[in-house]
């Protein structure tokens, strides 16, 4: 701890200044690769203080007598629920538009949509569209229906691609898959300061995941869409959707729970507290500044994705290794309130993914007729946070407000042979998406090192994700 005196503070202030100038440039926290959990929590206390508050510690004079309260070590444990209904999606991003776009999803407005329709409503008709990848065919279901539908549309090369018959309101050859989200589980976490101004944490869990279809949805209009008609396509897809998904080797979603572990986080710190009005005897309040910088690298060693589920649950970062950082400042008004601001960023790095479903028409959405070798690189995720809350503002009890907006950029997806016949630029950019919560912690001391917690993270707007709510109880203790 750092006592400041009136000749230091203007050397501090132009330090402060120029740490808040770099700031936005080389701060950087983990964050999600998974649209359906972005912002993930792993304890409710989540101390950006990092081993330097105990009930009143602030309150001894005697530097040597707090160095002997001060904590070194700490962990927690952490049981989570994590649900979501509905999605929102990007509105006003038609199919053939995805060719044009080649970085991220413009920010458009979004509305609420069924958690399958959060790139779209599954389209039918253009499965028979595009070219064949080399030794891949059409089976036998799609042959029929694209000789049937499109005999005379059918050009030299055997290839389907009118745009007639896209229907751009999603309602014309359309499926609306909805299902609910669940997943639920434990996290881990200790924290350990080695020195006075740094530190280490690890931090892990252990989820179950669940979906469950609620009902299918099929979308077709009385009129005719040039000369094609709604009772063939009725009758050619809608009708014959499962034998469809039944030829490809895909279903929807895996109904039964799914058990996996997921990331392992590891982090070093440095933070330093200086104190500000401590010596004055004046109308000035006691002032904590914390600036602090983490760095972290995560594992990914949990269950991936599975290609035979077009929806398929994901844990953690999908096997993607991570890394970050993280950086903010903390201005604790000692008795009353404190304040928080950080911004972050996440680097994950590329793997190789096998048999993953790759459009090849660009009017295709959620369901794709073939399927190949790639190499996938996430983009990488913003975020920022602002925080205020109070310590031990009644009795035990202490508590906070913390809103946090994060940004995924878009991936790269790069097939491991080259065959035109593929578009993953069409599927990279529906992999951007946007999401900004709220949580609300509450946390009851029951010693000086030990406490019980309650927070709710709470959906606030989504470009492209899950509108999941999360709540977790967590047990915190500390030596």
């Amino acid at each position: 701890m750092i006592r400041l005196k009136n000749r230091q503070k203007q050397l501090f202030l132009g330090w402060l200044g120029l740490y808040l100038w770099v700031l936005p440039l080389y701060s950087i926290r983990t964050t999600n690769l998974s649209h359906e959990d972005p912002i993930p929590l792993y304890t409710v206390k989540e101390n950006r203080y990092l081993l330097d508050k105990k009930l009143n510690f602030y309150k001894d004079d005697d530097f040597a007598d707090y160095k002997s309260k001060r904590d070194f070590f700490s962990f927690s444990i952490a049981p989570f629920g994590v649900a979501a209904d509905r999605a929102r999606n990007y509105q006003g991003i038609k199919p053939q538009l995805y060719i044009a776009t080649t970085q991220n999803l413009p920010n458009e407005p979004s509305e609420e949509v069924p958690l399958g329709d959060v790139h779209g409503r599954t389209a039918l008709i253009p499965l028979v569209y595009g070219p064949e990848p080399v030794g891949q065919s059409l089976p036998q279901v799609l042959l029929v229906a694209k000789d049937a539908l499109f005999g005379g549309y059918i050009d030299q090369n055997g290839e389907v691609d009118e745009a007639k018959f896209i229907d751009q309101n999603e309602e014309f050859g359309y499926l609306s898959v909805n299902f609910k989200y669940r997943k639920k589980g434990v996290r881990f976490g200790w924290t350990l300061r080695f020195a006075e101004d740094f530190g280490l944490r690890f931090a892990t869990s252990v989820a179950s995941l669940k979906k469950s279809m609620y009902n299918e949805i099929k979308y077709t209009d009385a009129a005719a869409r040039g000369d094609l008609q709604s009772a063939d396509v009725t009758k050619y897809l809608y009708d014959q959707t499962l034998s469809i998904l039944d030829a490809l080797g895909k279903t929807y979603v895996d109904e039964m729970p799914r058990v996996s572990i997921e990331d392992l986080k590891a982090s070093i710190f440095w933070r330093r507290i200086f104190e500000l009005n401590i010596d004055q005897e004046s109308v000035w309040n006691p002032l904590l500044l914390i600036p602090y910088l983490e760095c972290i690298a995560s594992v990914a060693p949990g269950a991936a994705t599975r290609p035979e589920y077009m929806f398929d649950g994901m844990f953690g970062n999908n096997q993607h290794a991570s890394i970050g950082f993280v950086s903010g400042i903390y201005l604790d008004f000692i008795d009353t309130v404190y304040v928080s601001g950080e911004v972050g960023f996440t680097h994950f790095f590329k793997r190789d993914v096998k048999n993953m479903a790759i459009p090849n028409s660009p009017y295709q959405q959620n369901l794709y007729p073939f399927s190949t070798d790639v190499s996938v690189h996430p983009g990488g995720n913003w975020h920022f946070a602002l925080k205020m809350g109070s310590d031990y503002f009644f009795d035990a009890f202490s508590m906070y407000v913390e809103y946090v907006m994060m940004e995924h950029k878009q991936d790269t997806i790069t097939l491991k042979e080259p065959d035109f016949a593929f578009l993953p630029n069409i599927l990279e950019a529906k992999t951007a998406f946007k999401s900004k919560v709220i949580n609300a912690g509450l946390t009851y001391a029951i010693s000086p090192n030990i406490e019980f917690g309650f927070v709710w993270q709470i959906p606030v707007t989504q470009r492209g994700a899950y509108k999941s709510t999360t709540v977790m109880f967590s047990f915190d203790a500390a030596l």
